[in-house]
């Protein structure tokens, strides 16, 4: 036994051209950023001293049939310079990310084959006369060099060397395909992310050298499940939120109405879409993702390049996993022009207070108005009972028990209307359409506000009676014609706020006063306005200081237009 290992150790010191054959030369251990698992690499020479084969193993291979492989020849512009005259990177770590996700691979790496085998120095001359017009093929033999030189003879030597039994060879290439014949279980295509720098590139292969079409291969999964049964991925950026918003809930709607799983993501803007995507098909496994964002330039001088990057980034990760990646992004020159290609309206965009709806764009001012009485109602309401020097504003106390019990209210009718014609809102409402809207919360709160606190002046400050009514009922009718306008409630809803809202007024103003027994020891201090913030902040859409001072929204160099704080 040691004079015949004696004998192989000599051999594997003979020069590769001696045997006429590769020679493994060396190994060690490797890491790779694309793969997340520890891989082997092996070096051999061949009898041409200018090739070297460099094998990256993942997992053991040895006696494995259909080990994915790729045969991959050395592209210094492309490979390393991420060059987009080819796509030879791309293939490079696409195959390197196909190693990630199964449990043994390996990638041959064939140094001395660059320009098909002509050369760095010679590839860039053909460079020069492809810039003339010349493709490919004919830039080489106007070189008088040959098209193609390479032999794939030595990897096939090298795979068998390893011991695997049969491969999945990943390549367009006719050749290697032809040459590894003998070992190939299975031929998988490589699609390439066609851009203006390689697309004639990639059309001479196609049609001069035989190599597969440019994403012919990208395969729709088949739909063999019932639309309940599907999970379907949004993932949104947060930037521009009013108009991304508009665009989400039409997604969402359509989904919900076919009964498909939704799962949601929300990314910080538009330039981290392809992460999420990428997280969510990795981390849920979903049918099919819809990313859904607004790129708006602005002042920007970043735009175009924000506008490639997703672009390129998504079309990339469509066309290296067969998850449809369904494109939902909308870019403007400004906030005019994506107004009506999202459904929102400008005024939304930079940030105008009050709680909008889908189309009642004119309406918008009233309902942010009306927002702002209910605020100074609440304000005055507390203020008087302080300077009477009564117990803790009952009025803001009411006003939190209110909304607590409204928000109960709402979920309990969507429990008992399984149909949702009393609870879900208009079809342009810009709520997502699970949220209930049946009673309206603004209106019932502020009737109930209205009601109260006339009810307040007539009978503990001796207001007339029709005076005092007019406090209930023109604040409360304000804020329901608001509503109903503003298209974010039905009419039933919103009349349903008036009634429910009177009730609780009713209520309050009977059961209030026994509350003073309870509450002697609170006398009104400071943290009262505390309490009413917290009180009313449910019901409100955050203001901008930069809103009342007239000034427009600021531009971000990459996501364009801020979205509302």
């Amino acid at each position: 036994m040691s004079s015949q290992m004696g004998v192989a150790e000599c051999l594997t010191q003979l020069p590769a051209d001696a045997l006429g054959k590769p020679v493994l030369q060396t190994h060690s251990r490797m890491w790779v950023d694309d793969i997340q698992a520890e891989c082997k690499i092996l070096a051999y020479s061949t009898p041409d001293p200018k090739v070297e084969i460099i094998a990256v193993v993942k997992g053991d291979i040895a006696g494995q049939e259909g080990v994915p492989a790729r045969v991959h020849s050395e592209c210094f512009t492309g490979d390393v310079l991420a060059s987009k005259r080819c796509d030879c990177g791309q293939q490079l770590h696409k195959f390197m990310r196909v190693m990630n996700d199964v449990p043994f691979a390996v990638l041959l790496y064939v140094k001395g084959q660059e320009g098909r085998g002509i050369g760095l120095t010679a590839k860039i001359r053909a460079y020069q006369l492809q810039d003339e017009g010349h493709d490919t093929v004919d830039a080489n033999l106007k070189l008088g060099l040959p098209v193609d030189i390479r032999t794939y003879g030595d990897t096939l030597f090298v795979l068998r060397d390893l011991g695997i039994k049969s491969v999945r060879l990943y390549t367009n290439n006719p050749d290697k395909m032809s040459a590894l014949q003998s070992i190939t279980q299975e031929v998988v295509a490589m699609p390439s992310v066609v851009n203006e720098r390689n697309i004639g590139y990639l059309k001479t292969k196609k049609d001069r050298l035989n190599h597969r079409t440019v994403l012919e291969t990208f395969k729709l999964p088949e739909l063999s499940l019932p639309p309940s049964q599907l999970r379907i991925g949004i993932v949104y950026a947060m930037w521009n939120q009013y108009f991304v918003d508009e665009l989400r809930s039409a997604a969402e709607a359509e989904l919900e109405r076919c009964r498909v799983e939704v799962l949601k993501m929300a990314v910080p803007g538009a330039l981290e879409l392809v992460s999420g995507a990428r997280i969510t098909l990795r981390h849920h496994k979903p049918d099919a993702i819809i990313v859904i964002g607004v790129l708006i330039k602005g002042s920007s001088d970043l735009y175009d390049r924000s506008c490639n990057a997703v672009m390129t980034g998504l079309t990339e990760l469509n066309a290296i996993q067969d998850t449809p990646i369904i494109l939902g992004l909308l870019m403007c020159q400004n906030e005019d022009r994506a107004s009506p290609s999202s459904g929102a309206t400008t005024d939304e965009a930079r940030g105008a207070f009050g709680s909008h709806g889908g189309r009642g764009d004119q309406w918008a001012p009233l309902v942010g108005w009306s927002n702002l009485l209910t605020v100074l109602v609440i304000l005055t309401m507390s203020l008087l009972q302080v300077l009477k020097r009564e117990v803790a504003p009952l009025c803001t106390l009411g006003v939190i028990l209110a909304n607590f019990i409204t928000k109960g209210l709402k979920i309990l009718v969507k429990c008992l209307d399984s149909t949702g014609t009393l609870w879900r809102r208009p079809s342009n409402s810009r709520r997502a359409p699970e949220d209930p809207g049946f009673p309206s919360s603004h209106t019932s709160i502020m009737t109930f506000i209205s009601v109260y606190f006339a009810l307040y002046l007539w009978l503990h400050l001796g207001y007339p009676f029709f005076r005092a009514a007019l406090v209930a009922v023109l604040p409360s009718g304000f804020m329901a014609a608001a509503r109903i306008r503003d298209q974010d409630h039905t009419l039933q809803q919103t009349i349903g706020g008036v009634l429910w809202g009177t009730c609780m007024g009713l209520w309050w103003a009977l059961i209030g006063p026994r509350l003073r027994g309870i509450l002697e020891w609170a006398e009104p201090q400071p943290w009262a306005l505390v309490v009413l913030c917290f009180a009313v902040a449910p019901n409100q859409r955050p203001v901008r200081l930069g809103d009342f001072a007239g000034r427009g929204p600021t531009v971000d160099p990459v996501h364009g237009p801020d979205s509302p704080s």
